[in-house]
């Protein structure tokens, strides 16, 4: 008889979500899936290549709905990055502290980026992206505008291709990246992690730190819009379909804690039995399934202990587990 197979993927708890009204200068929950056939009118789109070329028509970016995603596109040939403002983007008001969130659809073939951009102003702003040349790397960049000169700081320091994530171009996706952002009035004391994903479970640090100072020169200053933007790299310029498949927003209090360690399967005849290591303070556990390794996963169940048997299971099927156990709220 054929044994089941267990796939564990990635743990992560989930804190109790208490409803209560948005504070002021923290975002609220919300979820943009780009579907449909129109872009939702507080999204604000900006073609710097279209700006500063008006007549080349051929050459600027193209914003389209597809049904399941927002695709921000450009043919290959010209530059489209934000070094010059020639980037293309999509942003709304920026509401403040929070975690932002986005997946992308899109394969790196050549040298491309997309990412998050917080923005006072056109050539004032912070980007946080995963760019492709020859490796897909993590890369975090400052701009400020000052009397028309623009001041530009890499992150994590100068002449570094930023955090190699172990990819190698070409690289299908998806990809996901998130920014836990604590603004202030004080730009020396804004707080930015940015991360990614290859699976929207387990993530990675790319950057996690103070990124501005007092001067004007070295901050964004107030945060006006946050959005997206995708470009491309001043090598070969590349040709780059984005395909954003959605952009999320929630408050840092509903991020994920440590969770359970020591997830362990055991298959059987038409079952899987699930335990996994005691979480302080959690007062149940969910369990989600999946046919495909890296999700996405469907709800299963709920358990008070640290074991669960699923069974009426097909033998010969894989299925892969993640465990979240709840903890009171933060």
């Amino acid at each position: 008889m054929r044994m089941l197979i267990a796939i564990l993927v990635c743990l992560y708890v989930l804190p109790f979500l208490v409803l209560r009204q948005a504070e002021a200068g923290v975002v609220s929950t919300f979820n943009e899936e780009f579907n449909g056939s129109t872009l939702d009118p507080n999204w604000m789109i900006w073609d710097g290549y279209a700006l500063k070329y008006p007549a080349d028509i051929t050459n600027h970016a193209i914003f389209a709905m597809t049904g399941s995603h927002l695709s921000i596109s450009a043919l290959g040939g010209v530059e489209h990055n934000m070094w010059w403002l020639e980037h293309a983007q999509a942003t709304r008001i920026f509401e403040g502290s929070g975690v932002y969130e986005i997946k992308v659809d899109s394969s790196f073939d050549g040298d491309q980026q997309f990412g998050f951009i917080f923005e006072s102003g056109p050539g004032t702003f912070m980007i946080l992206m995963l760019y492709a040349h020859d490796k897909i790397w993590g890369y975090v960049e400052r701009f400020s505008n000052v009397d028309g000169v623009q001041h530009r700081t890499t992150f994590p320091g100068c002449c570094n291709y930023g955090y190699d994530t172990g990819l190698i171009v070409p690289a299908s996706g998806p990809y996901w990246l998130r920014v836990i952002l604590k603004d202030d009035s004080l730009p020396t004391n804004r707080h930015w992690k940015f991360e990614w994903s290859a699976d929207g479970i387990l993530w990675n640090t790319i950057i996690d730190d103070v990124l501005e100072g007092t001067n004007s020169s070295s901050n964004i200053g107030v945060i006006q819009n946050v959005g997206i933007f995708a470009g491309n790299q001043p090598y070969s310029y590349s040709a780059f379909d984005a395909r954003f498949d959605y952009y999320r927003t929630y408050p840092i209090s509903a991020l994920p804690v440590e969770g359970p360690s020591n997830l362990v399967a055991t298959p059987g005849n038409q079952q899987i039995s699930l335990s996994w290591d005691r979480v302080d303070d959690a007062t149940e556990y969910s369990i989600y399934r999946s046919n495909t390794s890296g999700g996405p996963y469907t709800f299963l169940a709920t358990a008070t202990n640290t074991s669960y048997l699923d069974t009426g299971l097909v033998n010969g099927t894989l299925y892969a587990y993640v465990v979240a156990a709840h903890v009171n709220s933060i």
